[in-house]
Parts: C-alpha cells; structure tokens; sequence
C-alpha cells in the first residue's frame, strides 16, 4: 500500500533501527581489548589536539 519501507517517511523506525544496529557493534566490539601501543597512541593524539586547541585560543587572545 506505501510502496515499500521509506526511511524518510518513517524516521522514528529509522532511528530505532540504527540504534539496534550501533547496540549490536557495540557488544561484539566489546571483548575487544586495546593494546597498550594503541592506548598510548591515542593519549598522544589527544594531547597533541588538546595542545593545537590550546595554542589557538592563545594567539586569538594574545596575538
């Protein structure tokens, strides 16, 4: 009768689904553990981000 599913027609099934979908990769990626090198790397990254952020707030507000 609606010629099929329409996500645009029905956003709220959309989001359900998607969302049961992200809950499905999200408990076969949780027995996953992160290795010490991955873990370090990504404080490394972090840091370096937080540090850019940093560095252009101040040249905003002192250069």
């Amino acid at each position: 009768m609606w010629g099929g599913f329409n996500s645009f027609r029905d956003p709220t099934r959309n989001a359900v689904l998607t969302s049961r979908f992200m809950e499905e990769d999200l408990k076969r990626n949780a027995g996953q553990n992160i290795s010490n090198r991955e873990r370090m790397a990504a404080y490394v990254v972090i840091v370096l981000l937080t540090g850019m952020i940093c560095g252009i707030l101040a040249l905003f507000k002192f250069g």
